[in-house]
């Protein structure tokens, strides 16, 4: 069957592109990676919660441009089991620490400084977005245009 894509008005941000994460019953791939505290965390961890994983760096303008809305998301659906979840891509820790202080952003921000869970999560471009179940399931994602 064909469907109509919606009008171009319509699209409220960047179009979804099927990928194999955004496959039904695919477990995210675990990691570990330092919390700006310098504490270890693992994306197991939010486990029974939802949890909406952002890859993003300070000097992305698409990355600047949401990240207000992810901290305005991340407190008004923490109580309602949603956790969101910054990675940063190859930024040092006072860098990102100046970012989030700077745009209030109050949710758990990880840094992958070599960038092995942006592979890991074949992130090309930047914001990456991925949407993971509270079973620990890649449910779906937002990637950047190819254009």
């Amino acid at each position: 069957p064909t469907s109509t894509p919606p009008a171009e008005d319509d699209l409220a941000g960047p179009t979804p592109q099927p990928s194999p994460t955004a496959l039904p019953e695919n477990p995210a791939p675990d990691f570990t990676l330092p919390g700006l505290d310098g504490q270890p965390a693992k994306l197991s961890q939010f486990r029974g919660r939802v949890v909406v994983l952002n890859f993003w760096a300070s000097w992305c303008p698409s990355c600047r441009a949401e990240a207000r809305d992810f901290g305005d998301f991340a407190r008004r659906y923490r109580d309602r089991g949603v956790t969101v979840v910054g990675v940063n891509i190859r930024e040092d820790a006072a860098t990102v620490r100046a970012f989030a202080e700077a745009n209030d952003l109050d949710y758990p921000l990880l840094l992958d400084a070599d960038g092995v869970v942006g592979r890991m999560y074949q992130v090309v471009g930047i914001p990456t977005t991925i949407i993971v179940d509270a079973a620990g399931e890649a449910r779906g994602e937002l990637r950047p245009r190819r254009r």
